[in-house]
């Protein structure tokens, strides 16, 4: 296996059907010409999935990366298609554009939702007639790569907004990829936050946690991550550098509002209590037994509180055979 393939594929944490359904979607579009939309919240991977995308399509040419929202307004065509020498004042020599640079391989435009109307019917002849004119040319060029796009919200939802035109809506087609949030996928947390913790480095010489407790890993798994798993990511760090000179990662060397151990408390609201229950079952691998010993409750406090299907705790990792 080529060794940033090996790298990207290392990079992927998926214990939780969530994230492992997304792989088995990202891997029924790998080999298809069509454009392709990864849709998740800011932080939970969309440019690491479309770089794993682009490897394991094994096309002919590279990944050429850019914000909608670094489209400079009139700009915009330039970036996109590049220019001939004496296009306009200023034009010096020719420029590549981000579908040049990217030749037989994927142009992956990130943060979607910002990509103004001009730019969104520029790109409605590129995935009509699969090609463009450069500024200043005197033909157009062929378009040899694939389109990926990266956006926080359905493409549905942005044209009902009135933020996307429903044109290239249309055109860009319904290969998506949906990728869930860290809260929904709380089994896969510790296996992130000590993949993270063994990227810290620490002073030469001084003691470095090398783990959590347990109590950790529990205040990590039932915390909201707005921010998803850069969010972690943070967190992590912050804690290392609180627990440097000691062996492990303890509850009070998270930043303060990540320190909340679940428990079961008879006056909470109904959605507390559904999301502690939820948490005990994950914890207990879906035995409601085990999950009322966690929580110090009668079994049928679960069962009434129990979601209609608990998954199960998975512990391993995606690899290319998922």
């Amino acid at each position: 296996m080529h060794s940033s393939l090996a790298a990207d594929l290392a990079a992927i944490v998926a214990s939780s059907g969530l994230m492992l359904q997304a792989l088995r979607q990202l891997h029924r579009v790998t080999n298809l010409p069509d454009p392709v939309i990864i849709v998740g919240e800011t932080g939970t991977g969309k440019s690491m999935f479309a770089r794993l995308l682009h490897r394991l399509s094994e096309r002919p040419g590279v990944l050429a990366e850019l914000s909608a929202g670094e489209l400079d307004g009139s700009l915009g065509q330039d970036q996109l298609f590049g220019h001939e020498r004496g296009a306009f004042t200023g034009a010096f020599s020719r420029r590549r554009g981000l579908f040049a640079e990217a030749g037989g391989g994927t142009v992956l435009l990130d943060d979607f939702q910002h990509l103004q109307r001009r730019e969104q019917l520029l790109l409605l002849r590129v995935l009509d007639a699969q090609e463009y004119r450069p500024l200043g040319a005197d033909r157009r060029v062929s378009v040899q790569a694939r389109l990926v796009i990266g956006v926080n919200r359905c493409l549905d939802e942005l044209v009902a907004s009135g933020a996307l035109c429903p044109d290239l809506r249309y055109r860009l087609g319904y290969h998506e990829l949906h990728l869930p949030r860290l809260a929904d996928r709380p089994e896969d947390t510790p296996l992130l936050a000590d993949r993270f913790l063994h990227e810290c480095v620490g002073p030469t010489g001084e003691i470095i946690p090398a783990g959590f407790t347990l109590e950790a890993f529990t205040a990590l798994e039932f915390a909201d991550w707005p921010g998803n798993v850069r969010q972690l990511q943070q967190v992590v760090r912050r804690a290392f550098t609180n627990a440097l000179g000691e062996h492990e990662i303890r509850v009070e060397h998270l930043p303060e509002g990540m320190r909340h151990i679940p428990k079961f408390e008879s006056h909470a609201t109904s959605e507390y209590k559904h999301r502690v229950v939820a948490w005990a079952l994950r914890r207990s691998g879906g035995h409601v037994q085990g999950a009322a010993r966690l929580l110090g409750v009668h079994r049928n406090t679960i069962t009434g509180l129990r979601p209609v299907a608990a998954e199960p705790v998975r512990r391993r990792e995606f690899t290319q055979s998922a």
